[in-house]
C-alpha cells in the first residue's frame, strides 16, 4: 500500500500572487464593495413619521 507515496503537503503548481499586500492596479468594478453605487448607499430617513412602529431607530 506504500508503493505510491501521497504528496498531500506538496504545494500546487499554480501561480501564487505575490502582490497580495498591495492593491492590484485593476479597474474597480461598479458593483465592487470598495466602490459602492451611490444608489445602493443607505439613505438617512428624513421622514421619521413615515416609519412604521417598531422600525424607528430613535426608539431603540
Amino acid at each position: 500500500m506504500e508503493k505510491h507515496p501521497i504528496h498531500a503537503h506538496r504545494a500546487p503548481d499554480l501561480p501564487v500572487p505575490v502582490d497580495e499586500s498591495q492593491p492590484r492596479p485593476e479597474p474597480v468594478h461598479p458593483h465592487s464593495p470598495h466602490n459602492p453605487v451611490p444608489q445602493d448607499e443607505p439613505v438617512p430617513n428624513h421622514n421619521p413619521e413615515l416609519t412604521p412602529p417598531g422600525q424607528s431607530k430613535a426608539q431603540l
